[in-house]
């Protein structure tokens, strides 16, 4: 993974008297959420880890996930117009017919087709005005 993380500032706010930490998120010192996981123990000789602070990174990893990998990419998903022209075959074997629908990779819908691959639904404009789609065909292409 490249690219770095965010700047994390974590302050410890002080505590008032009445007031619950049990919604808190991140931490030093005391005790960690382990829940119903027992306390872990490493080496031959199981000795208990120390603990300094439970840190919840969830919120900064999510933000560096979404900002720096879940991009969309070069190319776009359409309907009609020009397609993408990845290996010129698509294009070519279909000029003249109809692009109805182009799906390109996105991270952002997890879709991976290939490597940055398109799928295109073509048809001729015979058979789109007179509604013959069982004769859309469909192409593929990657780099």
């Amino acid at each position: 993974m490249t690219g770095s993380f965010p700047t994390l500032i974590i302050s410890r706010r002080p505590r008032e008297i009445g007031s619950s930490w049990d919604d808190a998120r991140s931490w030093f010192g005391g005790r960690p959420q382990l829940g119903e996981q027992p306390w872990p123990r490493g080496a031959a000789r199981q000795t208990p880890f120390y603990f300094l602070a439970q840190i919840d990174l969830a919120k900064a990893v999510r933000s560096l996930i979404n900002s720096q990998y879940l991009l969309p990419t070069h190319t776009w998903h359409q309907m009609f117009g020009r397609g993408v022209d990845i290996q010129g075959n698509a294009a070519y074997e279909n000029e003249g017919n109809v692009l109805l629908l182009q799906l390109v990779y996105d991270d952002m819908m997890h879709w991976q087709f290939g490597d940055n691959g398109a799928f295109q639904f073509w048809i001729s404009p015979d058979d789109l005005a007179g509604g013959n789609w069982a004769a859309v065909r469909v192409t593929f292409e990657c780099h």
